[in-house]
């Protein structure tokens, strides 16, 4: 049997489920932004054109996504 996604954000960024751009001029906050679900939810907002706001706890995990 093909295996499912348990959610198409979370789906491969060349999934043709959302439109290249969906998120252009849009904000993303998302939490616990560090590891797990929140970074791939970060990636595929990022992949989607938005601009992503990150939180976490632990600044070691979030340090990854600091632009510098």
């Amino acid at each position: 049997t093909p295996s499912r996604s348990l959610s198409p954000l979370m789906s491969n960024a060349a999934d043709p489920v959302f439109a290249p751009g969906l998120f252009a001029d849009s904000v993303v906050i998302v939490t616990g932004g560090g590891s797990g679900i929140g970074r791939d939810a970060v990636r595929r907002f990022l992949a989607l054109g938005a601009s992503v706001a990150i939180g976490g706890r632990t600044l070691d995990k979030l340090g990854g996504w600091i632009a510098g």
